[in-house]
């Protein structure tokens, strides 16, 4: 055959699988509104100070909003009344970041938002109420906004920049310089440096998570570096603060934890007892609140989700305040359907479960005491909602027919605890992304990205009659490579799909990413495919009704749908969905495979919603979304339901004359 004709052949052959175009019935979409309308503080995003009337105000950093939607506003309250205002920045509420903000010694709070093209940094005057200032720096990399803040003894403040390679960026109030000193470190993982300066004027860089650095910097000398000894690893926590002798301290969790002393530029190890450091001259900022107002009273606990504050007068006095403000909703990370027709999911930033009655629009949301993390994969079983969490890599278990308790995790209550990952196998799978009951309906398998810097995650097998489980590590599964998506056979042999994503701050496992076929009795994986190309996942995996076929999703900047045959030697057949636009952007989507009640095999896509015929190998358009899709999803009767950002949306698809009978 010559080459004409061989293009030709596949060109056919690729028409025949595509389909012709969109079906002539139109689909009905029906949005349900947000599922939580809801914001939280950002970490490190809330001071306890006075305006320039001498009256208190509690300033806060509000996340709310999901997508190219995400708002970073300032929320002032009142510890008295509870009557709050909201700030909106002058170039717009829309952007990303930051994991910090800074109150300065002449009360103006700081902070950086990423915006699109560039990253925007605020100066706010507390005292009159004004932003004076909003510069625009052009840093490269993802997040590019600030991890931490401090200030000089003459007033410049600084931040640590997160990105890859970190960055330091310096603003003089006075002058309204604003200067970006470089990246910090000459690496392409994400560093998250925390400040602190010294009575000699000199800014101190400490890095955590891949690895552990100091770095010294002064405007007139440039940068030093120190690289602490015994430090190797991960490094999980770090602590700065100036003391009172005008020293800077820097420690990293080691056991016990090892400190250094910095000043002019030199950097020692330092004893185990340290000079203290008094309020005043702490002047540096992380992920950590300020609460205390300068007459001695103090926000005793503030729940920005419930919209509630506890607060503490200087007199010993306790009141409970409530307050209000706006939010587009919070980020839907995972979204289900039930056999109750429910619909339930869960948001981040912060969690909060939410279900619908799609049959009469009620809504309901609850919280776990404002925990700014998510239920990142949800599954149903004999009534039970199962979950697991990120950061902790907990299991959970929901039922959602009880009331629900607002309080942190726990073993007893609804939700409960099944299995608590100890802190260093939350290195494997901290950040869950798949959950599946086994077809023995006695063991939950959840695999997962390690929670930082590492790529490869392991397997957790749960056995839900005696309540123990064990962790398989990544090299007994897909070396290298997270566990993604899974399924269960008939026969119990468990299919699965890898990830190549690394925790927080660390660089991607190598590819191709995998298929993974795993003998149950034997807990043995005992084939795996590469799936050629450059995809970052198989996003999702699915059974055929009659248990003879696996299909999947591979995502990269497009799809690739997996049809494979478990009772054969073969590998899996890749067919390209490209024709159908971009995948589903989030860094680990949930659900989005499903087969319809028509018997045809449904695919979420970034822009729509591909039909796939699995009696005629024919893919096609079912539904152009007028939203971004995120996230999956499942059917309720003929309606099939995802999340855009924060909304809860549903698409009636027309049936196809042909129908989509499977392959006998």
């Amino acid at each position: 055959m010559n080459g004409t004709a061989s293009s030709l052949l596949i060109l056919l052959m690729l028409t025949s699988f595509l389909g012709a175009g969109p079906e002539t019935d139109i689909p009905v979409f029906r949005r349900h509104g947000v599922a939580a309308p809801v914001g939280q503080a950002a970490w490190g995003g809330v001071h306890a100070t006075i305006d320039g009337k001498g009256q208190r105000q509690i300033l806060l950093k509000l996340w709310a909003g999901a997508g190219e939607k995400k708002e970073r506003t300032l929320l002032v309250i009142d510890p008295v009344s509870g009557a709050s205002q909201r700030f909106v920045p002058p170039d717009g509420p829309y952007g990303d970041g930051s994991f910090a903000t800074f109150l300065s010694r002449k009360n103006r709070l700081y902070d950086m938002v990423a915006k699109k093209g560039r990253t925007s940094f605020y100066e706010f005057d507390v005292a009159s109420a004004k932003w004076l200032t909003v510069g625009t720096l052009n840093l490269k990399g993802s997040h590019r906004f600030a991890n931490s803040f401090t200030e000089t003894d003459d007033g410049v403040i600084y931040a640590g920049i997160l990105r890859q390679g970190g960055g330091l960026v310096s603003f003089d109030p006075e002058s309204k310089k604003l200067i970006d000193h470089g990246r910090l470190l000459d690496q392409e993982w994400l560093v998250y440096p925390h400040l602190i300066s010294d009575s000699a004027g000199w800014i101190y860089a400490a890095t955590k998570h891949k690895e552990a650095h100091i770095i010294a910097f002064h405007p007139a000398f440039g940068k030093r570096y120190f690289h602490p000894e015994g430090i190797e690893g991960m490094v999980w926590k770090v602590q700065v603060y100036r003391a009172d002798n005008g020293r800077a301290y820097l420690q990293f969790d080691r056991h016990p934890w090892q400190i250094y002393e910095a000043f002019d530029g030199r950097i020692t190890p330092a004893s185990s007892t340290v000079p203290v450091a008094s309020s005043a001259i702490l002047r540096s900022t992380g992920w950590r609140d300020a609460r205390e107002f300068p007459d001695g009273s103090r926000v005793v606990s503030l729940r920005v989700s419930s919209r509630k504050a506890e607060i503490a007068d200087a007199d010993g006095t306790h009141r409970k305040i409530t307050f209000d403000y706006h939010s587009t909703g919070a980020h839907i990370r995972s979204l289900i359907t039930s056999l109750n027709g429910n619909v339930y999911g869960s948001t981040m930033g912060p969690l909060r479960f939410f279900s619908l009655n799609p049959a009469t629009g009620h809504r309901e949301d609850h919280g776990l005491a404002d925990y700014g993390g998510n239920i990142r994969v949800l599954t149903e079983f004999d009534g039970n909602i199962y979950g697991a969490i990120y950061s902790s890599g907990a299991l959970i278990e929901i039922d959602p027919e009880q009331n629900w308790t607002d309080a942190p995790l726990r073993r007893e209550g609804n939700p409960r605890v099944l299995f608590q990952q100890s802190t260093e196998e939350t290195w494997s799978i901290g950040r869950p992304s798949a959950i599946h009951v086994h077809r023995d309906g006695v063991h939950i398998l959840v695999g997962g990205i390690p929670r930082r810097v590492a790529a490869g995650g392991g397997l957790l097998v749960y056995d839900r009659t005696t309540g123990t489980g064990i962790i398989m590590p990544s090299q007994e599964v897909v070396p290298g490579q997270a566990v993604q998506s899974l399924v269960s056979l008939l026969d119990g042999t468990v299919i699965g799909g890898s990830n190549l994503a690394a925790g927080t701050g660390g660089i991607n496992g190598k590819g191709p990413v995998q298929l993974f076929v795993m003998d149950w009795k034997s807990r043995k994986v005992i084939r795996r495919f590469p799936i050629a190309g450059h995809d970052r996942m198989i996003a999702d995996l699915v059974l055929s009704d009659d248990g003879k076929r696996v299909y999947g999703l591979a995502m990269g900047d497009t799809a690739k749908l997996l049809r494979f045959t478990p009772e054969g030697k073969n590998a899996p057949e890749v067919m390209d969905l490209s024709t159908f636009g971009p995948a589903i952007s989030s860094d680990q989507p949930h659900k989005v495979l499903s087969f319809g009640p028509d018997g045809c095999l449904y695919i979420l896509l970034d822009k729509g919603i591909v039909r796939f015929n699995t009696g005629t190998s024919i893919a096609r358009l079912a539904a152009e979304s007028p939203v971004p899709i995120s996230a999956g999803g499942g059917w309720v009767g003929n309606e099939l339901f995802f999340a855009s950002g924060s909304d809860i949306w549903s698409c009636r698809v027309p049936v196809p004359p042909s129908g989509g009978a499977p392959l006998p």
